[in-house]
């Protein structure tokens, strides 16, 4: 795969489909950083367009209300993949 193409990401949480979640692929070569914003489908997909040769990071934040808990009201999630497009 190379620039131009595209990466058909899957993502699950809990091993299910994640739907409706934005998800990030910044794209940085030296001091410049891209950025695209993706939402993923109902079966939890998503495509990245591959756009230049460079580093690559996927990054998604997943939150949820915590359920029977006092002292929180919220949990995160975090995830990232970062690889080299050449």
């Amino acid at each position: 795969m190379g620039p131009g193409g595209a990466l058909k990401v899957r993502l699950l949480f809990e091993g299910k489909p994640l739907p409706n979640t934005a998800l990030f692929a910044l794209r940085k070569i030296g001091d410049k950083v891209t950025e695209q914003r993706l939402m993923t489908a109902a079966d939890g997909t998503a495509e990245v367009r591959l756009t230049d040769k460079g580093t690559w990071m996927l990054r998604l934040v997943h939150m949820r209300r915590c359920a029977g808990r006092a002292d929180a009201d919220w949990e995160s999630f975090w995830t990232s993949l970062t690889f080299e497009l050449r």
